[in-house]
Formats: C-alpha cells, sequence, structure tokens
C-alpha cells in the first residue's frame, strides 16, 4: 500500500514508476546512504554543490567515498559555478543536486539542471536527486524531478522523504527511486 502511495505521488508529478522502482527507507537519510552505497567504491568521488547538508560528508565517509564540495558564492545566489567541469576527476561517478538546496534554499532553474544532465552524459556519472525539499519553492515554479530528463533516467537516483513534504517532524519515511534496471 505504501509503494503504491508512493507510486501515486510521483505520477502525479510527472514521472512514470513501478513499486518494484522504489526502495522505502527510514527517512531521506537512509536513502542517501544507499545511493551512494549504490554507484560508489570506496575511494569514489561525489561532487556537491557547497554550502551542502552537512551529513553528506558524513555519509560519504561512512562508505570511503570522497566528497567533493564545489563552492557555491552568496553573491550568485548560490547557483551552480560556471566551472563545475573543472572539479570532475577519473574518480567522480557521482552529484549529488539537491533542488532546492538545503541549507541556501537556491533553485536550480531549467539551464543549471541541464547542465547537470549534459555533465552526466559527458563523463558517465550518476545523479543523486535530493528532493526532500522539491515543494518548497517560494517564488518561481517548482523544479521538475531529475528523473523527467529522459536521456538520464538510467543514471538517476532519486533520494525523497515524506517528513518534509507532509509535515511529519518525526517521521521516519522516505525512498529512493531508480530506474536503472541494472
Amino acid at each position: 500500500p505504501f509503494c503504491n502511495f508512493l507510486v501515486d505521488y510521483y505520477r502525479s508529478i510527472g514521472v512514470e514508476v513501478e513499486a518494484n522502482d522504489l526502495v522505502v527507507t527510514t527517512g531521506g537519510s537512509e536513502a542517501i546512504v544507499f545511493a551512494l552505497a549504490s554507484c560508489l567504491d570506496p575511494g569514489d568521488q561525489v561532487l556537491v554543490p557547497d554550502p551542502m547538508y552537512a551529513n553528506y560528508i558524513g555519509f560519504g565517509a561512512l562508505l570511503g567515498n570522497q566528497v567533493v564540495p564545489i563552492p557555491t558564492r552568496v553573491e550568485d545566489g548560490y547557483h551552480l559555478p560556471e566551472n563545475l567541469e573543472e572539479h570532475i576527476t577519473e574518480k567522480t561517478k557521482a552529484i549529488i543536486v539537491c533542488n532546492p538546496s538545503n541549507p541556501t534554499g537556491a533553485v536550480y532553474g531549467a539551464e543549471e539542471r541541464q547542465r547537470i544532465v549534459d555533465l552526466a552524459l559527458k563523463h558517465d556519472l550518476y545523479i543523486i536527486s535530493d528532493e526532500v525539499y522539491r515543494e518548497f519553492v517560494y517564488d518561481g515554479p517548482i523544479p521538475p524531478s531529475m528523473l523527467t530528463y529522459d536521456e538520464v533516467r538510467d543514471r538517476v537516483i532519486v533520494v525523497d522523504s515524506l517528513s518534509k513534504r507532509y509535515s511529519l517532524c518525526g517521521g521516519r519515511l522516505g525512498c529512493m527511486v531508480s530506474l536503472n534496471k541494472d
């Protein structure tokens, strides 16, 4: 039944998923750990715009991954820097995108989201899309899920939580969503 609730939610935002595309977790944090463990090996790097949700660092360390902060600037509204690609190395396997950003509230627009998609395709990266705060946009449209980008559907892992969206303080219900059948 809970998976059906999630399937209905994703369908309502334009993402067709089935119950077997979901892993129900004890909150968004567990989903982040599962996502990192699914696509990175120890020693691999994951890029994260900074300031970031600080637990990304701990979760990466737990798994032996290196979290590489990508500095953003208050003067630029904490949007993605133009030099994002310069941070990619042979050890880079993924990028975490939290949109809207926790903690800055920056909402990445269509051009920034497309840059992430293009980088993922060019460098064979996974996109871990932290969509816990998806509806928390106070000016402008709500960004679409990264799963709506057909060209990267097989390399996007969405991490999500119900605690923020439904004001379930202490409610430890989350999920990981992937359309990658491998």
